[in-house]
């Protein structure tokens, strides 16, 4: 695993961030509440999954396979 080039990564650092949210708000520390904190969740999921797909070292760019 190539620590550096995820790093690096926009990718990555978009998955964490939303990670860390979603994390608060399974410990009911609401940091946008109504519907507008929905959507935000909602955004954040999607990141996660994009991110956890996300492989920086292969030499195909964003989400395609070698």
């Amino acid at each position: 695993m190539n620590l550096k080039a995820r790093a690096g990564n926009v990718g990555f650092w978009a998955s964490l961030i939303s990670f860390l949210y979603l994390l608060l708000l399974s410990f009911n520390i609401c940091v946008v509440g109504g519907d507008l904190g929905l959507l935000i969740e909602l955004i954040a999921q999607v990141l996660v999954f994009m991110g956890i797909i996300n492989n920086p070292t292969t030499k195909n760019r964003y989400y395609s396979d070698d």
